[in-house]
């Protein structure tokens, strides 16, 4: 998940600032998501 957020900043440079922005965001969203599955696997 992590992987796919950094690989989207690295395209969204290349195509321009915008896809940085997704890219942060898909990141922020993804580590959340991350977590939240990581806990229920503890409970």
């Amino acid at each position: 998940m992590i992987i796919g957020g950094f690989l989207l900043v690295y395209i969204g440079r290349e195509v321009g600032g915008y896809g940085a922005i997704i890219g942060s965001i898909t990141i922020a969203i993804g580590s959340v998501i991350w977590n939240k599955q990581k806990n229920k696997d503890k409970n």
